[in-house]
């Protein structure tokens, strides 16, 4: 008989508790994901994209290229937004 796993589950005040250790401490429904921080090869790749994006659609007046920033719906769930990689209708 296989025996569960208890995840604990957070809110979106529990992550003011966490450590500033460069990782990048996020929730989605309660569950904390860590992920390292972005490096420079990365960061300049999401620029590239968010620089095709932009000429794609906001430029044209289709949608807006927003960001970098943070989505929250809280309480569960805060999740950082991608270098600027997130549109947005211009509707």
């Amino acid at each position: 008989m296989a025996m569960a796993i208890m995840v604990p589950h957070y809110t979106v005040d529990d992550l003011a508790t966490f450590p500033n250790d460069g990782n990048r401490y996020e929730l989605l429904d309660g569950v904390l994901l860590v992920t390292p921080a972005p490096n420079a090869a990365h960061q300049v790749i999401a620029t590239r994209i968010r620089a095709r994006l932009v000429a794609a659609v906001q430029w044209t007046g289709l949608a807006h290229v927003v960001g970098p920033g943070v989505v929250v719906r809280a309480p569960n769930t805060q999740l950082q937004a991608a270098n600027g990689a997130t549109s947005l209708s211009a509707d």
